[in-house]
């Protein structure tokens, strides 16, 4: 998801952007692009998982989660208890491998840090699925506003979300958690 909140940033033409992008090495042209698209699906040797590897990371980083001790993922803890069906829809294992390059402790922090923002945020709503008549409904204000919008998927299908900073007064009523909710909600679809 791509959010633009400067309000000074220079404009870029495409040419410029073009000549600069030329004048990177290969190396940071990498590195760029591993900046811009970090959720893969392929092994280090360039080849595509398969299902079998597919479960095997799935496997790996749930061994990591059980491994990691229970005051560092109390919020996870919880949410499991309560809603398991939730957290296997909201927080998939594949996307947090994908994000953290298949490194299943990584993911496993990832998603432990997931839940514990998930729950300081929405505290008792943390628990309800993240829709607009779940854990958002008190903050549909903030779509009604036109704050924020969900834009096209960009040429990678990553989706877009655009915040008008301009739409927000001071005392408006619009706080980072009905920002953190739409952008949830957003990321899910």
């Amino acid at each position: 998801m791509v959010f633009s909140f400067s309000a000074t940033a220079p404009t870029v033409s495409e040419k410029q952007e073009q000549a600069e992008l030329k004048a990177l090495t290969e190396e940071e042209r990498q590195e760029l692009d591993s900046d811009l698209h970090p959720c893969v699906d392929t092994l280090a040797d360039g080849q595509e998982r398969d299902e079998l590897s597919m479960q095997t990371a799935v496997s790996m980083l749930t061994e990591a989660l059980e491994m990691i001790p229970n005051h560092e993922k109390l919020a996870y803890t919880e949410a499991m208890l309560h809603v398991p069906d939730l957290v296997e829809r909201e927080s998939d294992p594949r996307a947090f491998l994908r994000c953290e390059r298949w490194d299943a402790w990584a993911a496993a922090k990832r998603l432990i840090l997931y839940w514990k923002v998930r729950k300081h945020f929405f505290k008792d709503r943390a628990f309800l699925p993240m829709t607009l008549d779940g854990a958002m409904a008190p903050d549909i204000h903030t779509l009604e506003k036109g704050i924020i919008m969900c834009l096209p998927a960009d040429d990678h299908g990553r989706r877009v979300a655009a915040i008008q900073r301009s739409k927000i007064k001071k005392g408006g009523g619009v706080d980072l958690k009905s920002l953190v909710s739409i952008t949830s909600c957003i990321a899910l679809l």
